[in-house]
């Protein structure tokens, strides 16, 4: 993932040199993707290990929290 987000920097170089205060934010909004998927890996991990819900009732969580993520 890295080497990706280096990759699409690397197409905006005109613009990183002449906004500099861009760079701050790129690490803020990497840090915000990796909280967004933490956290729903432990909703989908709880959802996963309650037993009182059905099969489905797991799948339809798990696909809500992926369309979300």
């Amino acid at each position: 993932l890295g080497m990706v987000v280096s990759s699409v920097v690397g197409v905006f170089e005109t613009v990183v040199s002449r906004l500099t205060i861009i760079m701050c934010f790129q690490s803020l909004i990497l840090d915000m993707a990796g909280n967004v998927g933490t956290q729903s890996l432990a909703v989908t991990i709880r959802v996963l290990m309650d037993e009182s819900l059905t099969g489905k009732q797991k799948a339809e969580l798990v696909w809500k929290e992926m369309t979300i993520g």
